[in-house]
Parts: C-alpha cells; sequence; structure tokens
C-alpha cells in the first residue's frame, strides 16, 4: 500500500479524523495452517504496528475491519473468528489449511486536536508495517501476511480550512394542505444551496454528514419531528439524484483547489402516518463537514 499524491491536511480538522484512507477496502484470501505442533484449534488475530513503530505525535494508524474501527495503540491486537485447525506434527500441517476471505481497511488518522495556522509534516516516518496475522501466542513466524504501508511522511498540514453557509438556513414550508395526503408521499420541496469557501487554494475534497439535534430518524433518510409526528423530512441531493442518509457521509466535492463550491438540495416534506395531524412543527439538524 502507498499514499500517493496525498492531499494536504487542514490542521483544524478533528482529532481522531481520518487523514488517509484507500479508495476502496482491501479484500484478500487468506490460507493459513499451523506451522508446528498445536492440541487444540488456534484463533488468528490481527496485530496492529507488529514492529511498534513510531509516527509520531500528530499521525496514528488504524484498521477498520467488520465494522469496527481499531486504533494503535490503543488496541494492539484484534481477534478474528477465524481458526486454523490443530496440527500434532512437530513440522507443521500444511495440508489442513483454513481458507477465509477477508476485507479490511487501513486508515491513518489525526491525533491532536483542531488547530489553526500549523504546518509541516505529519510524520518523519514513511514506511510502517501496517499489520500482520498470526496466533493467540503473538508475533513468531516471518512468513504470515504483513502488508507495509508506505508514504506516510509525504502527508503535510496546510494552514487552511473550509467554512459553510447554508441558504436559506432556516426551511419555511409554510401552508401545506391536507386533501389527498398519502403516507410516504412528498407534499411540498424547498431547495437550499450549500457553498463551501476555503481561504486557500489547497487542493483537497470535503465530505458532510446531515446530524439531526432533535426529533426521530425513520428508515435512515427520514426525520421526523418531535411537535408533529405525522411527517417527515428529508434530504434530497441534487446533483446525486438521491436522498442522504442522516448520520451519515457524503461527498459535496472531490480533491480540488477552488476557492469556493456550491450544491444544490431539497428539503421534501412527506406524510409519514395514515392520518395526519394539523398544526406547526420544527426539526433542527446540524451540517458537519469532513476533510478528504
Amino acid at each position: 500500500m502507498a499514499i500517493v499524491s496525498p492531499a494536504a491536511i487542514p490542521s483544524v480538522m478533528a482529532q481522531n479524523s481520518d487523514v488517509w484512507r484507500p479508495a476502496n477496502p482491501t479484500t484478500i484470501t487468506l490460507r493459513c495452517w499451523a506451522e508446528r505442533t498445536t492440541y487444540s484449534d488456534e484463533y488468528i488475530y490481527f496485530y496492529l504496528n507488529p514492529k511498534a513503530v513510531e509516527l509520531g505525535s500528530e499521525v496514528g494508524l488504524g484498521i477498520e475491519f467488520m465494522g469496527q474501527y481499531y486504533r494503535y495503540p490503543e488496541t494492539k491486537k484484534i481477534k478474528t473468528d477465524l481458526m486454523v485447525p490443530r496440527c500434532f506434527r512437530a513440522t507443521g500441517c500444511p495440508e489442513s489449511t483454513y481458507s477465509a476471505v477477508l476485507t479490511y481497511s487501513v486508515f491513518l488518522y489525526k491525533k491532536t486536536l483542531p488547530a489553526t495556522l500549523k504546518t509541516g509534516n505529519l510524520s518523519t516516518t514513511n514506511n510502517v508495517i501496517a499489520f500482520q496475522f498470526d496466533g493467540a501466542g503473538g508475533l513468531g513466524s516471518p512468513r504470515t501476511v504483513a502488508p507495509t504501508l508506505s508514504g506516510i511522511s509525504g502527508l503535510k498540514y496546510e494552514p487552511c480550512e473550509s467554512r459553510l453557509s447554508i441558504s436559506p438556513n432556516n426551511i419555511d414550508f409554510g401552508k401545506v394542505y391536507l386533501n389527498n395526503s398519502k403516507q410516504g408521499e412528498v407534499v411540498k420541496s424547498v431547495a437550499f444551496t450549500i457553498t463551501e469557501n476555503r481561504a486557500c487554494s489547497s487542493a483537497y475534497g470535503v465530505n458532510l454528514s446531515i446530524n439531526a439535534i432533535d426529533g426521530v430518524v425513520q428508515d435512515l433518510n427520514v426525520l421526523v419531528p418531535d411537535s408533529n409526528k405525522s411527517v417527515g423530512i428529508s434530504v434530497f441531493d441534487v446533483s446525486a439524484n438521491k436522498l442522504i442518509n442522516y448520520g451519515s457521509p457524503f461527498i459535496f466535492s472531490n480533491k480540488e483547489s477552488a476557492l469556493s463550491s456550491s450544491k444544490e438540495y431539497e428539503a421534501q416534506l412527506k406524510w409519514v402516518s395514515p392520518a395526519a395531524k394539523v398544526g406547526k412543527f420544527a426539526a433542527g439538524v446540524v451540517v458537519n463537514i469532513i476533510y478528504n
């Protein structure tokens, strides 16, 4: 694995934010067998950063596996549900091979709190063995899978940050009439624009997430206000032609150096219950920015 043409890292990124991860997860076919006498089946483990290489105070190593995030050094050893069959020969049992398909993502994360105007490299270390597979007894075999991540020293801070503006920042659906209302039907849409402005021409991408601060999220993309549970509010991404899931990151802009960019969205009001309820309602969201 190699970090090629890394994006500039804004120092205002939140602590534990990803500063690098591959575009797609890695999938491998793992074949394991016992190389010595073992009197019982043995679980397979991930050992993160097996050489305990120090990356410095700014950046840390992690791995995403089975939907869970693990960061080194908080986590050094991860037990999988994969198991190598027992072996009763001192020379090992290569004929008793266990095979499994594994998917994982190695990532680097920011260890420090947000700071302004910080510059320089995140690490002077360029290469690290990301992880190694072995048994419960620890690292021993030189022949296990041990991928190396290179190019870490190319990650640099830029004294830059992005600011968002939303227009209008208060969505007013106005009056909505109950005539022929049907459950699940969009009864009104209001367009709004999100604009990102940055204070420099550094090239990086921006993801956003829209998170509810009150109300209840149903079916991932419908926010039901506490004040009227017969209606729901969805956010529609016009350019992507799809609804946005609350709390999940989505792409706002790919890696670019433009000082300003805008995208169009729609707030959609729909009925979510068989019987519509008359009255006012309100719900709030916060839009978070994720540097990519």
